[in-house]
C-alpha cells in the first residue's frame, strides 16, 4: 500500500462566505466547493493531514481531477517531472529567438540618482551591427523573433532601431516569421510621432517609468543637467492613451521609497495619475521598491527603499489602487513565470555594439541587463555572418532540471521562478536565491481569488 495522499505544497485553500476555494500555484488550476456534504469540504473543514480517496455519487471524476492536476500527491517530489517539462518548454524553446539590444550601449539622457549603469559607455550600433544581427536571425531561422531594445536610453539610437526593424519586416526570408518588438524607455523621447512609427514597425510593448508625483519623480529621475522630466513623459503617456486604435501594452513602472510613496502621496498618485488610465486596459502600473543594483553613488544610498518599509508600503499599494480599479496585473502576471528571469533562457541573448569588442567587428554577447559589466556576464561573441560563439559562462546562466533544490519542491512559488529568479545571484552566491516576495502565500492567494472572480475563471 502506498503512502497516504495529502494536499500538494503548491495548493492554497481559502475559506469564504460561500465555501472553500482551492488554488494550485503549480498549474493555475482552481475551483470552488460549497457543498457541505462533499468529502473534500469535510476534509478541509477538519484540517486533516491526509486525505482518503473518495467518490461523489459513485463517480471518481473529482478525485481523478485532483490527482491528475497535482492537487493531491503522495510525495512532493512527484511534481518534479511536471516542472522539468515546463522548464524545458520555457528555457529550451528553439522556435523562439529572444534578443535584447543596446543600441547606444549605456548612454542616457537622464541622470537618475539610483541608476547602476555607466552612462559614459556611449558606443552605438551601426550598419555593421544591423548586418550581423540580420545574419544571426537568418542562421537561427526562428518561427518567432522577439527583440527588446534596452539602454541607457534606447531612443537615443532611434535611427538604428527604425532601420533594423524595417529591414526585418522587408526581408523575404522572414516572411513566415512572427516578429514583435518591445522597449524599456524613460519615455521622454516617446512623442506621439515616434510612437506611431514604432507601432507600425512591430512594437507591441513598452515599459516606461514614472517615479511617483512630479516633485519626487523629478528629484529621482532628472534630465542630464538637472531639468525636470515628469511633464514630458506624462504628456506622452496621455497622448498614447488617446490613440485608442493602437493595440499596444504599456507597463508604467513606479520605483519608490519610503519618502516618495508614503500613504498620503500614494493616495494623491492614485487620484492624479493612475485614475487617468483606469479605463484603458492597455496600461498597467507596477510598483517596485528602489533596490541596490550596483554602483557606489552616495546620493543613491538615500534613494533606496529600506526593507523595513517595503512590506508596509506594498500592502498600502494594493489597497489604495484597487479602490479605483487601477490595473495591477492579470492573473497570469501574479502566477506562472512572473519571477523567472529572461537570462535563464537558452535562447535569450544580450547584444552589445560591435565597437565595444576588442576587434571592433564582433558583437559581445551577454545574458543580464543588470550585471552589465560583470565578467561572468560575458558569454560569447556574435561574429560577422551571424556565427554565434559561446564560452563556458553560458551554461552557468541557463536554467535546467538540475536547478531545482529540495526546498523548491515544497515552495508554492516554484512555477513563478523555476529556481531561476536571478541567475546572476545564483552564480554569485553559488546557491539558488529565492525571489523577494513581501506578501504571504495567503495574501497573494486572496489577490488571486479576487482576480479569478473578476475574470470569471473560477470553476
Amino acid at each position: 500500500m502506498g503512502a497516504p495522499f495529502r494536499l500538494s505544497s503548491q495548493v492554497v485553500t481559502l475559506k469564504g462566505d460561500h465555501g472553500w476555494s482551492l488554488i494550485n500555484w503549480l498549474n493555475l488550476e482552481n475551483f470552488s466547493i460549497n457543498d457541505t456534504r462533499h468529502p473534500l469540504f469535510e476534509y478541509l473543514e477538519n484540517d486533516a493531514e491526509h486525505i482518503e480517496q473518495f467518490t461523489v455519487n459513485g463517480s471518481r471524476e473529482t478525485w481523478d481531477y485532483l490527482v491528475e492536476n497535482y492537487f493531491v500527491v503522495r510525495h512532493q517530489d512527484e511534481i518534479k517531472p511536471f516542472l522539468t517539462k515546463e522548464l524545458a518548454q520555457i528555457s529550451e524553446n528553439s522556435r523562439t529567438l529572444q534578443l535584447i539590444l543596446l543600441p547606444v550601449n549605456q548612454a542616457c539622457n537622464f541622470d537618475c540618482v539610483y541608476c547602476y549603469e555607466d552612462h559614459d559607455l556611449r558606443h552605438s550600433m551601426k550598419q555593421r551591427d544591423r548586418d550581423i544581427i540580420l545574419d544571426f536571425i537568418k542562421a537561427s531561422a526562428p518561427e518567432v523573433l522577439q527583440i527588446e531594445f534596452f539602454g541607457g536610453e534606447p531612443l537615443l539610437g532611434k535611427k538604428f532601431i527604425v532601420d533594423l526593424c524595417a529591414a526585418i519586416k522587408a526581408e523575404e526570408a522572414f516572411a513566415d516569421m512572427q516578429f514583435t518588438a518591445s522597449m524599456t524607455t524613460n519615455g521622454y523621447l516617446l512623442d506621439i510621432d515616434t510612437f506611431r512609427l514604432l507601432s507600425g514597425l512591430g512594437f507591441e510593448h513598452f515599459q516606461i517609468t514614472l517615479d511617483g508625483l512630479p516633485e519626487d519623480h523629478n528629484s529621482l529621475r532628472p534630465l542630464k543637467g538637472g531639468d525636470a522630466s515628469f511633464d514630458a513623459i506624462f504628456q506622452n503617456l496621455r497622448a498614447i492613451s488617446d490613440l485608442t486604435d493602437e493595440p499596444v501594452s504599456i507597463v508604467v513602472r513606479v520605483n519608490y521609497n519610503q519618502e516618495s510613496l508614503h500613504l498620503d502621496k500614494l493616495k494623491q498618485f492614485n487620484l492624479q495619475i493612475c485614475s487617468g488610465f483606469t479605463n484603458d486596459p492597455r496600461f498597467q502600473f507596477i510598483f517596485k521598491p528602489i533596490g541596490e543594483y550596483g554602483s557606489d553613488n552616495a546620493e543613491k544610498a538615500n534613494a533606496l527603499c529600506q526593507d523595513t518599509h517595503s512590506e508596509e508600503l506594498e500592502s498600502h499599494l494594493l489597497g489604495e489602487l484597487e479602490k479605483t480599479g487601477s490595473d495591477l496585473g492579470t492573473l497570469i502576471s501574479y502566477m506562472k513565470r512572473s519571477h523567472f528571469c529572461y537570462a535563464g533562457k537558452q535562447n535569450n541573448y544580450l547584444l552589445f555594439p560591435a565597437c565595444e569588442s576588442e576587434d571592433g567587428r564582433t558583437m559581445k554577447v551577454g545574458k543580464c541587463t543588470v550585471a552589465l559589466d560583470d565578467t561572468t556576464n560575458f558569454v560569447g561573441h556574435l561574429h560577422p555572418g551571424g556565427k554565434l560563439e559561446i564560452n563556458s559562462n553560458f551554461s552557468k546562466w541557463v536554467a535546467n532540471s538540475e536547478s531545482f533544490e529540495i526546498k523548491c519542491m515544497d515552495c508554492f512559488l516554484v512555477t513563478q521562478c523555476y529556481a531561476s529568479a536571478c541567475p546572476a545571484a545564483n552564480i554569485e552566491f553559488n546557491k539558488k536565491v529565492c525571489p523577494r516576495v513581501h506578501q504571504t502565500k495567503e495574501d497573494l492567494s486572496k489577490r488571486i481569488v479576487s482576480l479569478c472572480q473578476k475574470e470569471a475563471i473560477f470553476q
